[in-house]
């Protein structure tokens, strides 16, 4: 049974709009990553974004995918008790879309996936390819304000054009 501080920990409600190059686009997914204390992440694929560039993200969404990950990989993942009121948010890129689609394609049959999940798939991916190299922001409001709880958003390239996008240090 959830406990009413694992629940407050969880936002209630909050809106992301993705932007291409500074406008919003419809069309695309996000990914929120929640970070946890113990055990791994939880990443989850929200979307389709609307005419407006919004994707409005519930806490019932955020527990539903929760709830089925665990669910797919119980050993790999803790409960929201242990979630460090902390979410990564960024658009999906094509290398993100189309890894997406692969691991589909490899674990649909063992595992529960929500219903369109793979038609949302293939759209974004069709809209990704339409676009020449764009850089792609989140912007996110979050309702109530209140606790700990810190959103944190990245930038990505909708597309890499074939090159592999690497991390450079120094």
């Amino acid at each position: 049974m959830k406990t009413q501080i694992e629940l407050l920990k969880v936002p209630e409600h909050f809106t992301a709009i993705v932007l291409a190059d500074g406008k919003p686009l419809q069309g695309l997914l996000i990914m929120l990553s929640l970070e946890m204390t113990r055990k791994n992440r939880f990443n989850i694929i929200l979307g389709p974004s609307n005419r407006e560039g919004k994707v409005e993200v519930s806490r019932k969404d955020l527990e539903r995918e929760v709830a089925r990950t665990q669910k797919m990989f119980p050993m790999d993942y803790d409960d929201l008790s242990s979630f460090k009121e902390e979410i990564h948010v960024s658009a999906m890129s094509l290398d993100h879309v189309e890894s997406s689609l692969v691991a589909y394609e490899l674990y649909h049959d063992c595992g529960e996936y929500p219903s369109g999940y793979r038609e949302k798939l293939a759209n974004a991916c069709t809209t990704l390819k339409g676009l020449q190299a764009k850089r792609l922001d989140v912007k996110v409001t979050r309702m109530p304000r209140r606790g700990n709880m810190r959103i944190i958003t990245r930038s990505v390239m909708a597309q890499s054009n074939g090159n592999r996008l690497t991390k450079r240090s120094g």
